[in-house]
């Protein structure tokens, strides 16, 4: 019963920590991306911007809630497993972690997938989910243009290259998951045949000069399985660290990349006349194609002008 109690406070306690953070990276990242300059927004896509925000967020606030006590509940078990492992019979644990480095090896493979596909899964979706939001935003004039179909074609080609990440990661983590179970039973087998070996033979127990028992080996057994077990468990999890841990950088850097502005500034009263003289001019996302080339005009006080493009 205590451990129930104690695990439920724990979980309450790291889901609070998680949601507290998301909602101030998610205040941060707003604040940052209103207060970017006009030509950010020419490279960065307006209509993908409320995904991005709330995927990276989210990926952030469950990377830092009970998916990272998981990690480390596991870490912890993993650990004092295997000292209770040395204390009950020093023999069998050194046969036993012969499989640890097959198992973490299994771990990494699995890890290293995770983190690639968090990485790309991300990307495509927050293009995706601009053209939805751009399509949804503009419904009318997607239907007087009986542009409904090519902004599902559209759609849809963002998703697709998913499909084959998402078989290839599939993969990657069943062969991962194979590996790590196939360990784990042929380790089980082979610590109960040295077992019954050193019970037969009446070994003598290196850590405490005592014959090898039975329990000893049940004990061994259920701390090395149990052990791998829970690391194995904790192995998901990493998906969701990892993927907060890229949505971090990325939020990071368009945070720190911010000027900050105390706000604008009204004038009161304001007199003069605009002189433009051989302006050059060209978007960021486009520069080799030139919109004002040597352009000079006044625009006198109190006058109006507008500047037209072909469109």
């Amino acid at each position: 019963a205590i451990t129930v109690v104690f695990s439920w406070i724990s979980v309450v306690i790291f889901i609070k920590v998680g949601n507290k953070q998301g909602l101030k990276w998610k205040s941060a990242y707003f604040t940052a991306i209103v207060n970017k300059p006009v030509k950010w927004y020419d490279k960065n896509n307006p209509a993908e911007l409320g995904s991005t925000i709330d995927l990276d967020c989210d990926a952030i606030e469950h990377s830092l809630g009970e998916k990272l006590l998981f990690v480390i509940s596991a870490v912890v078990f993993f650990t004092a497993s295997w000292v209770l492992a040395i204390i009950i019979n020093l023999q069998l644990t050194l046969i036993a972690m012969a499989a640890v480095p097959l198992q973490l090896g299994a771990a990494i493979m699995v890890q290293r997938a995770s983190v690639k596909a968090a990485k790309e899964n991300q990307e495509k979706y927050k293009v995706a989910g601009g053209i939805a939001e751009e399509s949804l935003e503009g419904v009318k004039t997607v239907a007087s243009c009986n542009a409904q179909e090519a902004r599902a074609k559209a759609y849809q080609k963002e998703l697709e290259p998913l499909k084959k990440l998402t078989t290839s990661m599939g993969f990657i983590l069943g062969l991962g998951w194979s590996v790590f179970f196939f360990v784990l039973f042929v380790l089980s087998g082979v610590l109960f045949y040295f077992g019954s070996i050193f019970i037969d033979d009446r070994q003598e127990n290196w850590t405490n000069g005592e014959v090898v028992e039975a329990k000893d080996i049940v004990i061994l057994f259920f701390a090395t399985a149990l052990s791998s077990f829970t690391l194995g468990t904790a192995i998901p999890c990493l998906q969701y660290i990892e993927s907060g841990r890229a949505a971090a950088y990325r939020v990071s850097q368009t945070i720190s990349n911010t000027k900050k502005y105390d706000g604008n500034r009204i004038a009161e009263q304001v007199q003069g006349k605009v002189s433009f003289e051989d302006v050059q001019f060209a978007y960021p996302s486009n520069k080799e194609i030139p919109i004002l080339k040597g352009v000079t005009f006044n625009v006198e006080s109190g006058t109006s002008v507008a500047i037209v493009g072909e469109t």
